[in-house]
């Protein structure tokens, strides 16, 4: 039954008797909230309807609409990183995730010393519950959620799935609980329909930390086909050239043919615009059906909830980053601010939109803040408590984010700090090093490199980004973008782990 009804028949029994005595304030805030993170996945910043996208997500507006939209929020350009931050509030670099992803054939993870937000929420009561894509490690059972404070899993292990056959390169990724799951379904349908059913099921005297990292809208670009139609006057031509030329490299790169790529990245074969931007409305519908859930439960108003993405939108696979400049996988704005918003009716005034600096690295602390939750984090944080400042009391200084990727066209570093941002670009081997340096704040398109105009801060910022550039562990993980040679998929990955358990 619904809180609120039961709230609501017990004091009309209690007022026959004129014996109904309401809680205090002080009681309500020291109930601890449930707490919904939802991580879209390559959702750029202008893919979302309050940006202005020609998109349909009414219910992502409705939660920047009635809470607080965090206007520089951000993330690492690609998701395995941003997933660490996430989770341990703490820099990617320092367990070396910071510059690539975990593919099927890496065997690196996070490693078992840093300690996770949903390992703090479990040891304060919390029911825990991930639902949607992990991609911290796959490879040895301690990796997996499982064992990293969450009482329930349903999803996939790696990035990026078939969204209707739920494998990766013909083997099979979709499990609840650690036991491999054979059933049909669009997955971004799935999850949706599962994060409701835990929010329904939850045991209601004990809160709820959800974490539902959606798969949606990273490639493979497939969409329910009702909807892709509903977008077929929207694919745009610089979306169709980059989505040529992108598959043409990927083909090269694999030694494949174009359709052999093509197939892969572009199962239906359609405008990626088009496609992409169907798969953002599925992603809406399904956060539309998990707010529908919390307010069933009458839990609306007791729930933090917050939604964001875990990089920047990938261009030639239909996304749009504008007006910033950039898109997944680079350091530039595009690839690193994403839309983000947070709401809590009950502890949080809405309405607002906050312009200071927050990102990934301050979600773990923040949320402690936020609940009253008690971190049991023994390795000190990078990311700060925000939570003043996004309750609107007072600023927090801002503090020095690093960001990290391994591209196909070489390795960028960058370093945020104010109102500046320092961005290094490496290149492969025989490049020169070139550095820019930019004040995004007045110009947030990075158009204007200030390098040489400003020598002594470029030297400072400089220096930083080298300090944190040495954290880098010895022997990190160093991913690399196609397979070894001789590399053969598992038809199911989730027993690969379980083999690997007994073994």
């Amino acid at each position: 039954m619904p809180r609120r009804r039961r709230f609501s028949m017990t004091c009309s029994l209690l007022l026959l008797s004129s014996l109904c005595v309401f809680p205090s304030s002080e009681a309500t805030a020291t109930a601890p909230p449930n707490v919904v993170v939802i991580l879209a996945d390559d959702l750029g910043w202008n893919d979302v309807g309050y940006h202005g996208a020609p998109i349909e997500t009414p219910h992502i507006d409705q939660l920047a609409q009635e809470g607080v939209q965090l206007d520089r929020f951000y993330v690492q350009p690609i998701c395995t990183p941003t997933r660490a931050a996430l989770l341990t509030g703490r820099s990617p670099i320092r367990s070396g995730l910071v510059f690539g992803v975990a593919r099927p054939w890496d065997y690196f993870g996070l490693p078992q010393e840093e300690h996770l937000l949903s390992e703090s929420f479990r040891a304060a009561g919390y029911q825990t519950a991930i639902v949607g894509k992990w991609h911290l490690g796959h490879s040895h059972v301690d990796q997996t959620p499982n064992r990293r404070g969450f009482d329930q899993i349903y999803g996939h292990l790696l990035g990026a799935i078939d969204y209707y056959r739920h494998s990766r390169f013909g083997g099979i990724d979709w499990q609840r609980d650690g036991e491999t799951v054979r059933e049909e379904g669009y997955t971004t349908e799935l999850l949706g329909a599962e994060a409701a059913r835990i929010i329904s099921e939850r045991d209601p005297s004990r809160p709820l930390f959800l974490y539902v990292p959606f798969n949606a809208p990273h490639s493979p670009m497939q969409a329910p086909p009702e909807l892709v139609a509903r977008y077929a006057e929207i694919p745009s031509e610089e979306n169709l050239l980059a989505h040529a030329t992108f598959i043409d490299g990927v083909a090269e790169r694999l030694g494949m043919t174009r359709t052999e790529a093509a197939r892969i990245l572009d199962p239906a074969g359609d405008a990626p615009r088009a496609v992409f931007a169907a798969m953002v409305h599925s992603l809406d519908l399904a956060v539309g059906r998990i707010l529908s859930a919390l307010e069933a439960e009458g839990i609306t108003d007791d729930t933090l909830v917050l939604f964001l993405s875990d990089n920047g939108g990938h261009v030639s696979l239909g996304a749009s980053n504008a007006p910033l400049r950039g898109e997944k996988s680079t350091v530039f704005e595009g690839g690193i601010r994403v839309p983000a918003a947070i709401r809590w009716p009950a502890g949080l005034k809405g309405g607002r939109v906050v312009t200071q600096t927050v990102s990934a690295l301050d979600v773990f602390p923040t949320l402690l803040a936020a609940t009253g939750t008690e971190g049991r984090n023994i390795l000190p944080f990078d990311g700060a408590d925000r939570w003043p400042q996004i309750a609107g009391a007072a600023p927090v200084p801002p503090g020095e984010i690093f960001f990290g990727v391994n591209g196909v066209v070489g390795r960028q570093e960058a370093i945020r700090l104010g109102d500046w941002k320092l961005i290094r670009t490496l290149g492969f081997a025989n490049q020169e090093a070139r550095v820019l340096l930019f004040d995004v704040e007045s110009d947030p398109r990075e158009e204007v490199d200030l390098s040489e105009q400003e020598p002594d801060r470029r030297a400072d910022l400089l220096d930083r980004l080298n300090r944190w550039v040495s954290l880098y562990p010895a022997g990190g993980a160093q991913g690399v973008h196609w397979p070894h040679p001789g590399w053969v998929a598992p038809s199911d990955y989730g027993a690969a782990v379980r083999r690997d358990e007994i073994d």
